[in-house]
């Protein structure tokens, strides 16, 4: 049973309490799950049908070209695009409420997430320049950045934040700890490489078993799903719990300031 902690956690408790909130939150949150591994099969199902279309191997590959260089295709990037910022919004909140001890509707759920979606956009397009243009600066800061901003979309979806609020609560939240909020979210990462190799293993044993294209598209993307609903549900898990720990730690340092302005000199 996961209880929100009342006081700051070890990295490794903070990681522990990730997991419960996963496993507490898994069954409120598997429709959006769902959704959003559905969602991300259908660019690779839209490929992968036109790369049959033609006789050659010239032929297949001209096919995709004019797929993804065509304006619907990518109309379809963007609107799909949009609909996961929804998602990803309505997971913080769904996920939120279940450590909170209640329960939030998909209905609810993707309700909020629609309506931080103009302030979502517009935090996820800066959060991309900022990084990218952090990687092209000899990688160093956008990996720093990266760190600092990664409780953006929290902000945004638990404290209404604003978009350069947001920026500035991730950043207020992170300051003095980035080492260590790095290092939470290196080892969630590792964590879902060596699901994902082990998924991966399961999906080339069978292939080997596959007779034809055809099953083999259907082996590769059912496993392709499954391991998309495991990732996504994770991370936000990960980054709440991480959150949490960094709000009560901050609190407390804001209690000890002000018990030391109020002591005599």
């Amino acid at each position: 049973m996961y209880s929100r902690p009342t006081g700051p956690r070890s990295i490794g408790a903070v990681l522990d309490d990730a997991v419960r909130l996963y496993r507490e939150s898994f069954r409120a949150i598997l429709p959006l799950l769902i959704v959003s591994a559905v969602l991300a099969l259908v660019p690779t199902l839209v490929l992968g049908v036109n790369s049959t279309f033609g006789a050659t191997q010239a032929e297949r590959m001209n096919a995709l070209l004019r797929l993804m260089t065509s304006p619907s295709y990518w109309i379809t990037m963007m609107v799909m695009w949009v609909v996961n910022l929804v998602l990803y919004g309505a997971l913080f909140g769904a996920i939120d409420a279940v450590a909170r001890g209640e329960r939030m509707g998909f209905g609810a759920a993707v309700q909020l997430g629609l309506s931080r979606l103009p302030t979502m956009f517009v935090v996820a397009l800066l959060f991309g320049l900022a990084i990218g243009i952090g990687f092209c600066l000899l990688v160093i800061p956008g990996i720093y950045l990266m760190g600092v901003f990664q409780l953006v979309f929290i902000a945004v979806i638990l404290e209404k934040a604003g978009i350069f609020g947001a920026f500035g609560a991730s950043f207020h939240l992170i300051k003095g700890y980035w080492w260590r909020s790095t290092v939470i979210v290196t080892v969630a990462v590792i964590v879902l490489v060596v699901l994902g190799i082990l998924l991966s293993v399961v999906a080339g044993f069978l292939t080997v078993l596959s007779v034809g294209a055809g099953t083999l598209l259907v082996v590769n993307q059912a496993v392709s799903a499954l391991l998309n609903i495991v990732i996504v549900g994770w991370m936000p898990c990960v980054l709440l719990a991480m959150y949490y720990d960094l709000k009560l730690r901050h609190e407390g340092q804001d209690l000890a300031s002000r018990v030391d302005a109020l002591a005599p000199r």
